[in-house]
């Protein structure tokens, strides 16, 4: 996988800079970083390079004029203009040439010294062996292996008025990559997921699985992504096999690299905030982050709700769904009726439940804080086993 000037921006790697012209090629693959004061020798810049400038003299057009054309003729990535120093804005004939030639032009805020944006990127580039090696999962052979399913199947995923999503699930290290048991675990997972109402190629390789989905315009993907949680979550406690997913949506197969790599970061992510096991879906990954900081600094020790214990103690001595029922009534917004639908009952079967789990546990879902607490003391949970 390789660093794109869209996941430096989606990432917020450099907080403030933004694009102003050139989006067309947003999906340029960054593999290096050259920093030129003066733009006087362009023919220097190599294919890949994010050419970062300071503008010194570039509102001189006659001077700058096809400056564009030329950095495109060689490959340039994209040009990453700090505005501040020596100009004020960028000149609109560079604006104007990038939006002809395609080649992304950013304005970077002039708070960035040489030194950051250097040690901030070059990392990121050389990151993708430490991803590779730190999510267990090859996103390259994935790639090439789920494109070759979906044009064997002749379906067309990327067809207009299609959402398409991206999982990725890996163990999360307390077996073998090669586990049987967990070979075993990722079948039950795609036979799952194969009764859903939607398009799907699967590739697995080991204990780890790649699954790319596609659902008509009007289909949502949030219950898929909250029952692959409560799935991951009954793995590991009825069978000690802990798996971590990462989710991103996939808006075109140009971008299914960057959408590899997002859900790669997610597993990561998890790993490095000490979860279990766990789904991190790529547009929650701050709050993921955050949640994890949250309970690594305390522990969980003022955030677990008795009741809840309850309920999961029930489950377990009586074969009961009462915490899917909390979860997936919480997961709704506490919609009887999307509840419902979600577990497939009718209303009145699911009022009967959620009169069950007051009478047991004192619950007043009326009550906004408790809704909440219920809710962080599932995710603490499914994510930490407490």
């Amino acid at each position: 996988m390789a660093l794109t000037v869209s996941d430096i921006l989606a990432r917020n790697l450099l907080p403030g800079m933004r694009l102003v012209s050139g989006g067309l090629g947003i999906e340029n693959v960054v593999t290096w970083v050259n920093i030129m004061e003066i733009l006087d020798t362009p023919e220097s810049i190599q294919p890949g390079e994010l050419l970062i400038t300071t503008g010194y003299g570039l509102a001189d057009r006659n001077r700058y004029s096809g400056l564009i054309a030329r950095l495109k003729e060689r490959g340039v990535s994209a040009v990453a203009i700090q505005t501040g120093y020596y100009i004020d804005r960028i000149p609109a004939f560079i604006l104007e040439e990038s939006a002809h030639f395609g080649l992304p032009v950013l304005d970077l805020p002039r708070n960035y010294s040489f030194s950051d944006i250097l040690h901030i990127l070059i990392d990121e580039i050389s990151g993708d062996a430490s991803l590779l090696k730190a999510s267990g999962i090859d996103a390259d052979w994935f790639q090439a292996a789920l494109l070759t399913e979906m044009k064997a199947g002749g379906s067309n995923f990327f067809e207009p008025g299609r959402k398409n999503y991206l999982i990725c699930i890996g163990p999360a290290g307390n077996f073998p990559s090669d586990s049987e048991a967990g070979n075993a675990a990722l079948r039950t997972i795609r036979g799952w997921l194969g009764t859903l109402p939607c398009r799907i190629v699967s590739v697995s390789r080991g204990s780890s699985s790649c699954f790319l989905m596609s659902y008509d315009k009007g289909s949502s993907f949030h219950a898929v992504s909250y029952d692959l949680l409560i799935r991951l979550t009954l793995s590991s406690e009825n069978e000690g096999l802990n798996f971590f997913a990462g989710i991103d949506r996939v808006p075109s197969e140009e971008a299914l690299a960057l959408s590899f790599r997002h859900a790669l970061q997610g597993i990561v992510l998890l790993r490095s905030i000490e979860a279990v096991r766990g789904v991190c879906p790529y547009n929650n990954y701050d709050f993921i982050s955050s949640f994890g900081a949250m309970y690594r600094s305390s522990r969980g020790s003022a955030m677990t709700v008795p009741a809840l214990k309850t309920l999961i103690a029930k489950d377990r001595s009586r074969g009961t769904a009462y915490t899917r029922t909390l979860r997936v009534y919480l997961s709704e917004n506490c919609s009887i009726t999307k509840a419902a639908e979600h577990l497939n009952v009718h209303r009145h079967t699911l009022n009967n439940r959620l009169d069950v789990i007051r009478q047991m546990t004192g619950i007043d879902f009326r009550n906004p804080f408790t809704r909440a607490s219920l809710y962080l003391s599932l995710m603490i949970h499914d994510y930490y086993g407490v």
